[in-house]
């Protein structure tokens, strides 16, 4: 059966309701497409805005960080700071205006247990009489905040707080520690909160660690921390001064952790409630310094009246009343011509009512007949260029190019090309358009062919015109935010040098050039000799000007294509490039350079009003493809350097395998060393001390290691390995100890009651600041004489602090504690302080005695130290005495006391105590 039957197609009535059909799809068609296009611009800037606001966040955070860095230079570059130098540093950083959510900067010490009363005292007589540390508690170690700047209002209630004892910021603190890098604490609340306008905060650690030390591994760091540079930080300050109104389209919701629990929330915008859904939402992990946050960020109404699109309710509102127009117009024609020329009236009535909703819209049209040149622009199109539409007039397509910036005009039309041959389904180009006003603005051009000729040509091509300037400009503001940020990561900030993290990956560039090419490279390490004296003399602020002048003479000493890198306090590497082929061409090409650096170097310097004169050791390595590590041959340059300083500065050394060897052996050495401390290697032997009757008068100390498999190692192979390292600090305890004990033996025996036992006391262990209450509880835990025992010292102790040696000197003499000068006339200091220190006894070495019989000069250098020490009424003792013509001289010199191998040996202590019996 046939529809058409009960159908008749072709009446009135059909034509139109087909007609309406039609139009009804094809708006409903055209309603999608606006859905789908708001939807996606909706996504599109909500994505936008996720990414600006994580990269606001994220870049503050890395500002922060250098701000803590710039600080801990401070530290570095000086033994103490003082506090009015520390506020004077920090006014400058002018952190209100340019650090907006930084609640100020400080820093804070490590206070051991044993020395808080005196701490306490000192910060007090510095002017803040109630200054104390607090919480209250008995613990081994104590944290204070001693500075905190701008040093008013809130801040002033956390001088003298402890952080160390509560767990999250004790968590952080020590990560810095551990790591020797910024670390961030989980969610707390600031000790300056007070009152109704609490805020979650959270605090940044930069550790500082004592200068002169090295610090490579967590053990070192942990043993060589003195505190910490921070900054606190209260949350709602820190987010409302970052964004200010830029966030106002966004709800944002920041977590401390994984977790996104009303624990652990520490800012709320407080414009959506967090617990509803919406279609829109980004959940990001910020990772700030090794810390984790979760972002939670949500649009607010105002986002979408930012959006420019087409509003798909009003296609629809338009294409319903278009459809029912249109509809009535053919109902209108087919029946009659009078009703049809009405309904012509009426619909192009709402057709200028149409253009007028668009024209609402407020985005620029255009299409184009790409045939013909055809052009139609919108009144929108020529108000967003500065002109009325009629200004513009006749408009063709040269119209709109003499607008377009000429650079931009080309990528226009690269991109409309591929649009015209298929390969992309849309024309979308970003370009500069010049404004009335003379000022180019930005605009997002987009567009599609909509009818194409016969032979598949683009005719007709409609688009459409958006302003972009603003986004355009909150971009490049990113991007010079993030160009500074790297530059201060990788460029030393004084020197405007590339620093070691930028020269290690151009050197690591520089070796799979090598590779390549096969050309030879080279590494050279320099450092300023003396610089320490020139900052100690003249300051920092003169060290630093001749640091900047040292940098401009080395660039200009290499070639373009070379790198200049500053590593640190006065220390530089050059990295040479594209050197020859040959081993021995490629080292002569680098001293070519070095020997330029050092003429160039050696001239004089203008510091201010000072004419300065400055020279420089140099270590050079060469490399040759991946044969080694970028930081193995900085190791290696750096080996060299110290060579060229030991063979008299000013010159250059290369790097030498048998010095890695050495290197090598030595770092072996000192873990044999630490393993020999942990298992109590170590023996005590005794060497007899005589008058010239032949009386023993006592005995001295020696340490001896007994390695489990190398057998007996001597002092002087491992005591200058302890020196370097600091563990003669616990070796110089365990002989102590080990003497006390024995001592209280002797102190028991009728046949050694009487002896003075003397031990060397290294300057390093001298120098502690406890060491006089270490000897003292020592003496009484052993129960010794004091009387009976000697420390001897060596010249080497007076480089520094005379008068803390002569008090500590004195402290432990009222007790009985004898003092020995050992090595006597090797150093050079301790002349002029001799008849102030409390020496009991001098110490002549044995290098003057051992050619005295045939030197004349040995013997009046004797004689010298003999006639000083009487006139001085202290007692002379010889070491290394082996023949008896030695001991004559001696005594006929004055020199009644003697030690050597002509009366003994150093022995373990039972052949000791025979040799004891047997001289009774």
């Amino acid at each position: 059966m046939k529809i058409t039957k009960y159908f008749d197609f072709t009446s009135p009535v059909a034509l139109t309701l087909s007609t309406l059909l039609i139009l009804l799809s094809l708006t409903y068609s055209l309603f999608n497409i606006a859905k789908n296009e708001l939807e996606k611009n909706t996504q599109t800037y909500f994505d936008y805005r996720v990414r600006e606001a994580m990269a606001l966040i994220k870049n503050r955070m890395d500002v922060y960080e250098q701000v803590l860095h710039g600080t801990s230079g401070l530290f570095i570059a000086s033994n103490s700071v003082e506090h009015n130098e520390f506020k004077q540093y920090i006014a400058t950083l002018n952190l209100a205006k340019k650090y907006v959510g930084i609640q100020g900067v400080g820093l804070s010490l490590i206070v051991p247990s044993a020395k808080k009363t005196q701490f306490i005292a000192s910060i007090r007589s510095e002017g803040f009489p109630k200054y104390t540390i607090w919480p209250e508690g008995q613990r081994d170690t104590y944290t204070s905040i001693i500075y905190l700047e701008p040093f008013v209002d809130s801040n002033l209630r956390a001088f003298g707080y402890d952080m160390f004892n509560e767990p999250v910021r004790h968590t952080a603190m020590q990560k810095a520690i551990d790591t020797g890098l910024p670390q961030l604490s989980g969610k707390i609340t600031l000790v300056q909160e007070t009152g109704n306008q609490e805020q979650a905060g959270f605090l940044m650690y930069l550790p500082i660690y004592r200068n002169d030390t090295h610090n490579d591994t967590s053990a070192e760091r942990r043993k060589h921390i003195t505190g910490w540079v921070f900054a606190p930080f209260r949350m709602n300050d820190f987010i409302e001064g970052l964004f200010g109104e830029h966030a106002s389209d966004l709800s944002i919701h920041i977590f401390d952790g994984e977790s996104m629990s009303d624990e652990q929330l520490m800012y709320d915008s407080d414009d959506v409630d967090f617990a509803t859904t919406t279609e829109l939402e980004a959940t990001q992990r910020l990772q700030i310094t090794d810390h984790l946050w979760t972002v939670n960020i949500r649009p607010l109404p105002l986002m979408s009246s930012r959006i420019k699109a087409i509003d798909q309710n009003l296609v629809a509102i338009i294409g319903v009343i278009v459809s029912v127009i249109f509809t009535l117009f053919i109902w209108f024609l087919v029946m009659g011509r009078e009703r049809a020329i009405n309904t012509a009236s009426y619909l192009h009535t709402e057709r200028q009512r149409l253009n007028n909703i668009i024209e609402g819209t407020r985005s620029g049209t255009w299409e184009w007949n790409v045939q013909t040149s055809e052009t139609v622009f919108n009144d929108n199109w020529a108000n967003m260029i500065g002109y009325e539409l009629s200004e513009l007039e006749p408009i063709s397509i040269e119209t709109w190019i003499n607008f377009v910036h000429p650079d931009d005009a080309v990528l226009s039309e690269e991109l409309l090309e591929k649009h015209f041959s298929g390969e992309s389904a849309y024309y979308e180009c970003e370009l500069r358009m010049r404004h009335k006003n003379g000022l180019w603005i930005w605009v997002l051009d987009r567009g599609k062919v909509t009818t194409w000729t016969p032979d598949n040509k683009p005719l007709w091509m409609f688009g459409t015109h958006q302003e972009i300037t603003d986004r355009k400009k909150i971009e490049d503001e990113l991007h010079i935010a993030v160009d500074k940020i790297k530059r201060l990561a990788f460029y030393d900030p004084l020197t405007q040098l590339p620093n070691r993290r930028l020269l290690l990956d151009r050197i690591n560039h520089a070796l799979i050039a090598s590779s390549r090419s096969g050309h030879r490279g080279a590494l050279l390490f320099i450092d300023l000799d003396y610089f320490k004296t020139l900052n100690d003399t003249l300051g920092h602020d003169m060290g630093d000007m001749l640091l900047q002048q040292v940098a401009a003479r080395l660039t200009a000493c290499v070639r373009e294509g070379d790198t200049v890198a500053r590593l640190g306090g006065d220390e530089f590497v050059v990295l040479l490039e594209d050197l020859s082929e040959q081993n021995l061409e490629a080292g002569a090409q680098a001293q070519e350079v070095t020997k330029k650096i050092i003429s160039t170097l050696n001239k004089s310097y203008q510091l201010g009003i000072y004419t300065h004169h400055s020279n420089s050791s140099i270590g050079a390595t060469l490399f040759n493809g991946h044969e080694q590590l970028a930081e193995e041959l900085l190791k290696q340059a750096d080996i060299a350097m110290y060579q060229s300083k030991a063979g008299g500065r000013n010159t250059l050394r290369f790097f030498d395998p048998k010095m890695q060897e050495a290197v090598t052996l030595r770092a072996s050495m000192e873990q044999e060393l630490r393993r020999a401390i942990e298992q109590n290697q170590f023996q005590l032997h005794y060497q007899i001390q005589v008058d010239f009757t032949g009386q023993t008068l006592g005995v001295e100390a020696l340490i001896r290691w007994l390695h489990p498999t190398r057998g007996m190692i001597s002092p002087f192979d491992f005591i200058p390995l302890a020196e370097e390292t600091g563990l003669i600090i616990p070796i110089g305890k365990w002989v102590l100890e080990t003497a006390c004990v024995q001592l209280k033996s002797w102190q028991q025996n009728q046949l050694s009651q009487d002896l003075t036992l003397a031990i060397n006391v290294s300057a390093k262990q001298f120098h502690q600041d406890d060491f006089v209450e270490q000897m003292l509880a020592t003496i009484a835990r052993h129960d010794i004489n004091p009387t009976r025992l000697k420390l001897e010292l060596t010249e080497s102790i007076m480089v520094a602090n005379i008068k803390d040696i002569i008090t500590k000197m004195d402290a432990l003499n009222k007790i009985g504690i004898h003092f020995s000068l050992d090595d006597f006339g090797t150093g050079y200091s301790s002349l002029q302080y001799l008849k102030k220190l409390p020496l009991n006894q001098l110490k002549i070495d044995q290098s003057f005695v051992r050619d005295l019989v045939t030197d004349a000069n040995d013997r009046a250098i004797i004689r010298t130290i003999i006639s000083m020490a009487n006139s001085l009424n202290i007692d002379v003792i010889a070491e290394g005495v082996e023949t008896a013509e030695q001991r004559q001289f001696l005594l006929d010199s004055g020199c009644t006391h003697y030690q050597g191998y002509l009366f003994s040996k150093p022995l373990p202590v039972d052949e000791f105590e025979a040799l004891l019996g047997k001289a009774d």
